[in-house]
């Protein structure tokens, strides 16, 4: 089953004012939005070319330790930081993009400067994705690549995938995810659905997905292993 075929229609209800709405039920299970979300994006552990961290002003210090780590692992060769000062999670107060508060703190753990790219005008994930590709095609001859590491939340990981496939479908792609400890794949359904809990932002990530692959704005990706025990059939 592909992400287009799945019926988001309770979810549709659910979202249909922006903020949840939790006197709906939702057709989908637990187990069934988990697959949706979280289903294939495994890290496979191999070495890549560059590694693109995404911007989340919420995030800055856990996804950055992420990527300082795998640069120190000798995981990648570079750090492209992507985020501007304008996506959903800024701070009003904020003067530095999300891509620079990134980069500031790598450097203080001690990645080179001519390890890092500063990508910090975008300001949601489909910016981030072509925006980071054209400074990419600015800095260096894209063909080369092999091997392109994503590093962002868990429960984002496969929207930041499907966007680049629409991009480079022909590379491979190493998937790292950043724990937040409640919208992660073994505790988002621990919380109730209210706006800004770990349940609301998995299952408004559920819908978005579906959505965006009927839009053709990501990749339409197989969903393996789509459990058929629950309400929908």
């Amino acid at each position: 089953m592909k992400l287009s075929q799945i019926d988001n229609s309770s979810l549709q209800n659910i979202y249909r004012n922006g903020k949840p709405d939790s006197k709906i039920i939702c057709d989908l299970t637990d187990e069934q939005i988990s697959t949706i979300v979280f289903g294939g994006i495994a890290d496979n552990q191999e070495n890549c070319d560059v590694a693109i961290v995404f911007g989340n002003s919420n995030m800055i210090l856990e996804r950055t330790k992420k990527a300082v780590d795998m640069y120190h692992q000798k995981r990648t060769k570079l750090l492209l930081f992507t985020g501007g000062s304008g996506g959903v999670t800024a701070k009003e107060d904020d003067c530095l993009s999300e891509a620079e508060k990134m980069a500031d703190l790598a450097f203080q753990y001690g990645v080179p400067r001519n390890h890092v790219l500063i990508e910090n005008q975008s300001n949601n994930s489909f910016e981030n994705v072509s925006y980071s590709l054209k400074l990419l095609k600015e800095e260096m001859d894209i063909s080369t690549l092999s091997n392109i590491m994503l590093i962002t939340s868990d429960f984002h990981l496969k929207r930041c995938y499907s966007i680049f496939l629409k991009y480079l479908p022909d590379i491979k792609y190493s998937l790292v995810g950043v724990k937040n400890g409640y919208s992660d794949e073994e505790n988002w359904m621990n919380s109730e659905l209210y706006w800004g809990s770990g349940r609301s932002i998995v299952t408004f990530e559920a819908n978005a997905l579906i959505n965006y692959a009927r839009q053709s704005k990501i990749n339409d990706l197989q969903v393996d292993n789509y459990p058929m025990n629950g309400k929908q059939k």
